[in-house]
């Protein structure tokens, strides 16, 4: 199958909840890979996962402000709480690199 812009505009919605859903560990990424009624895509590669602290910061901020333009403030405020709980990890990880 060959994916075009407008099949992804068709399909946006649920790959940006895709996303959340794994961002915010309500699903493993193997959960909605197995669930043959959902697209198998997300914002990222779930494989690979994020290189850097900016990526990471960046596809939550991109889902922030989209629940936020749809009024969905409880999706705001669990990405909100995971980004800050996946920036002490990331900072801990760092410091335990520099000793």
């Amino acid at each position: 199958m060959e994916i075009d812009d407008r099949w992804i505009y068709e399909h946006l919605e649920e790959i940006i909840d895709n996303t959340y859903q794994v961002l915010v560990r309500n699903k493993e990424v193997e959960d909605i890979l197995d669930d043959d009624d959902r697209i198998h895509m997300f914002l990222f590669d779930p494989y690979n996962g994020f290189k850097t602290q900016k990526k990471w910061e960046d596809i939550y901020s991109i889902l922030i402000e989209h629940y936020e333009d749809l009024e969905l403030y409880e999706r705001c405020q669990r990405l909100v709480n995971e980004k800050k709980l996946l920036n002490k990890e990331w900072n801990l990880e760092n410091t335990n690199r520099e000793l």
